[in-house]
């Protein structure tokens, strides 16, 4: 080889040592190189040992290529010459299950050896149940049937049926599988023929109809009945039908036949041993779907039948049940007529109703504490909106307190009908905006001789005379509701003829002051909390002239409170009229007279 000869030099091992050391790996090939070309190259004699050791390479392989193709293509048995056959008829025109159906088997052994032991096995599906065969059968392993037949001759033929009906899940291919099994006479080996057949019901041999209100509401008891009818012409023996589904709630289930087995709320199992050709069975009770994580506009779950066949329970039908579901929804804003209010005050409230639901809404209705006002319309369409007003008294029943105060914050609820469900009213709540409430001042006087207890306040004669001095108090009192007040002033002014006399009480605040020149008697206080009463009282003399006789003395001309409320920014104010010397409200002293004498 030229590269050993260029590299496997003194040179190449001194200077490019891995050249020399790959040119002594391939040394061996270079030597056996070599020595073909002295003893063998171009020399005749050796070409007759090499033409010769071809030849018979060349037969060897031609040898073991004919054994292999013979060994592949030799067939001992005789499964080409015999033939099986198998048909179906169906006595309807559609095949539903349960339908009669005759299978007709033909075989032929058209070879020329006898088949011993032959046997006809047929697989049958799970709900095919026997009613007839031309041969007596046995029952095999693994659900198949076995029919043993005589010795079939050369060139012999036959012909079997076997009679019954096919039990099976429409739109499904169901496969029937028949072998012919049979030994050649003379040999030990077991040899078949395979043929298959496949059968599809169309339609189920139980007619189901599942029916309840026209929608369903997630959360809510609503009532099913479930209706089956029997559409072969024959009867029917243990149907079992289950209804089970993880969000659906069975609640109560009763049926007109067949036991009703209610193992937990989402297990619902209904069996009837017997339904008579075309008769009908009906379970009624009561379901609730459990609310789905987002809206939808249709539940759908599935209905699966059983039939009890040979001890088996074959699977019919899965009949999916869609139940359209009503997402009855609300939305409510509302305004008020007035920034602010006080308790006791008619206020006016304009809500806006908006139907975000699915499904219209019947009689549609708003109250707020107990007054109710009719929307004005029959039914309130899905994405409708109508505006609806209302009064309602400011009460304390609806007030909470704020930061800054007390608000007013009745509930708004809303309430309708859905259209064929009248078992059920929607309803949904709302709070009306807050508004704020703003306190109020009252102030009551009244004219006294002696207390509620019958202890005297007043001194001289009562009745008054005519000539002699009598004494009486008046009682004021101020009463605030539900707000801190400020500054509050109160002013009554002492009526003509009368004496201030100086005597006077106040809860609160400072004393009372008198101006001779204007009569008028004033009060101040810096504030008044929520709910307090201050009471004012002071007295004053009266001494009647022979032109009162037969009147009752004048007190005090007229009483004024005023004070501001902050909390929204309001200047408030109360009055009374003139008080005389009546006292209605002192029994005591009126029964003893108050006209002057």
């Amino acid at each position: 080889m030229q590269f050993y000869e260029q590299h496997f030099t003194r040179h190449h091992f001194r200077h490019n040592f891995h050249k020399w050391f790959g040119a002594l790996l391939l040394s061996p090939i270079h030597h056996a190189e070599m020595r073909y070309k002295n003893h063998y190259h171009l020399k005749f004699s050796h070409a007759k040992k090499l033409f010769v050791f071809d030849m018979l390479l060349l037969l060897s392989t031609v040898l073991l290529f004919g054994a292999s193709l013979f060994w592949w293509l030799y067939d001992p048995t005789v499964t080409e010459l015999v033939h099986l056959d198998v048909n179906a008829d169906v006595e309807t025109t559609r095949f539903q299950s349960g339908d009669d159906i005759t299978l007709t088997i033909s075989y032929k052994n058209e070879s020329d050896v006898f088949l011993t032991n032959p046997r006809i096995s047929i697989h049958l599906p799970l709900g095919f149940l026997i009613t007839d065969a031309s041969l007596p059968y046995e029952q095999g392993d693994n659900g198949s049937v076995l029919f043993p037949i005589e010795t079939i001759l050369p060139k012999q033929a036959g012909t079997m049926t076997v009679r019954g009906r096919l039990y099976g899940t429409p739109d499904q291919h169901i496969p029937i599988q028949t072998m012919l099994l049979y030994t050649q006479a003379g040999r030990d080996t077991p040899e078949s023929d395979v043929h298959r057949l496949f059968l599809s019901p169309r339609d189920s041999s139980v007619d189901i109809t599942f029916s309840g209100p026209p929608q369903y509401i997630p959360g809510v008891d609503m009532p099913f009945s479930l209706e089956v009818r029997n559409t072969q012409d024959h009867t029917l023996q243990d149907i079992m039908f289950n209804l089970s589904d993880d969000a659906i709630v069975w609640v109560a289930a009763s049926s007109s036949d067949g036991i009703v087995l209610l193992d937990n709320t989402t297990h619902l199992a209904w069996q009837i041993s017997q339904l008579e050709a075309g008769a009908f069975a009906t379970l009624n009770g009561t379901l609730r779907i459990t609310r789905p994580e987002r809206a939808i506009d249709q539940f759908t779950w599935e209905l699966f039948t059983l039939l009890r066949i040979l001890e088996q329970n074959v699977p019919e039908q899965t009949t999916p049940i869609a139940m359209p579901i009503a997402s009855p929804q609300v939305r409510l804003s509302s305004i008020w007529n007035s920034a602010a209010t006080t308790l006791g005050e008619q206020e006016l409230l304009t809500i806006s109703v908006e139907n975000t639901g699915n499904i219209p809404l019947e009689r549609p209705r708003v109250s707020v504490l107990g007054n109710t006002v009719n929307l004005d319309t029959q039914v309130l369409a899905p994405g409708q909106t109508l505006p609806v007003t209302i009064g309602t008294s400011v009460s304390e029943d609806a007030i909470t307190n704020g930061t800054d105060g007390p608000l007013f914050l009745p509930t708004i609820t809303f309430s309708a009908s859905l259209p064929g469900i009248n078992t059920y009213t929607y309803t949904t709540t709302a709070e009306a905006p807050p508004l704020p409430i703003g306190t109020t001042l009252t102030m009551n006087q009244s004219s006294r001789y002696y207390t509620d207890e019958g202890d005297q306040l007043g001194r001289g004669p009562l009745p008054p005379k005519v000539g002699e001095e009598t004494k009486y108090w008046i009682f004021t009192q101020i009463k605030n509701t539900i707000g801190e007040v400020r500054d509050v002033r109160f002013s009554t002014t002492i009526a003509p003829g009368a004496i201030w006399t100086g005597k006077s009480s106040v809860s609160k605040g400072g004393d009372i002051t008198y101006n001779a020149g204007s009569r008028t008697a004033i009060w101040n206080a810096r504030s008044m909390n929520p709910y307090e009463t201050v009471g004012i009282y002071f007295e004053i003399a009266v001494t009647p002239s022979a032109s009162h006789i037969g009147t009752i003395p004048l007190l005090t001309s007229e009483a004024t409170v005023s004070a501001s409320d902050p909390y929204v920014d309001d200047t408030l104010s109360a009055s009374v009229g003139a008080i005389n010397a009546s006292l209605n409200g002192d029994q005591i002293g009126k029964t003893k007279g108050v006209v002057v004498q």
